[in-house]
């Protein structure tokens, strides 16, 4: 699936001071699933992993999206507040942020893309790849794909690609963008032949990297 970079989907960190004493006022930022919203109660359902397989959480809170907003099964990065961080329950959200991802796309042959990357982090929670992304990109954006090698499907390391592209890059224009995706891995990560993941990249000497997530 291709989205647009146009949009930075990381939300840093947020802390604000609080007016009547001087501790600081604790907001929590978190990748998360969207499970829905009941229209009678107005009540959104988010649910997310930490790491790897730890627990499934699932947290509730008090909003309503707007039309076209966010669909069931998309991951969102969420800011909110709570009294109880990392346990189930009630939550006050604060902002809600799109991510890139969804289910891979397949692909017969290497992905390359025209952007290199700067160093990535990455991780896994339950079913999905998960990365902190960093590219100079030309103030009209650009497209981020993430294909699966379909030659590779029943490897014991599945290739993946991710590759950034732009069609009107302007290195003199171009500036900082920080992004967030998260794609859904679970087609090859459950199956019995799979010890993990590769993910293929361009980094910022325009030279291919890879990064390998185990099981």
């Amino acid at each position: 699936m291709k989205k647009f970079l146009l949009m930075m989907a990381l939300i840093l960190a947020l802390t604000s001071c609080n007016g009547n004493t001087d501790e600081p006022e604790v907001r929590y930022t978190t990748l998360v699933t969207y499970a829905g919203t009941d229209t009678d109660t107005q009540v959104s359902t988010f649910t997310y992993q930490t790491i790897d397989d730890s627990p499934l959480i699932t947290l509730t809170a008090n909003w309503l999206p707007a039309e076209g907003q966010i669909k069931p099964g998309e991951r969102v990065i969420i800011v909110y507040k709570t009294d109880n961080y990392g346990a189930n329950g009630p939550i006050q959200l604060l902002q809600v942020a799109p991510v890139i991802g969804g289910k891979p796309t397949t692909t017969d042959e290497p992905v390359t893309g025209n952007i290199g990357l700067a160093p990535i982090t990455t991780w896994r929670s339950g079913p999905y790849f998960n990365a902190n992304i960093e590219a100079y990109i030309s103030p009209n954006g650009a497209t981020a794909k993430f294909a699966l090698l379909s030659s590779t499907r029943n490897d014991p390391y599945p290739v993946y690609y991710l590759a950034i592209n732009q069609t009107d890059f302007n290195q003199i224009e171009a500036s900082r963008k920080i992004a967030v995706i998260s794609f859904d891995i679970s087609e090859v990560w459950d199956l019995q032949t799979c010890q993990g993941v590769k993910v293929m990249y361009r980094d910022y000497q325009n030279q291919e990297a890879s990064i390998q997530i185990n099981k």
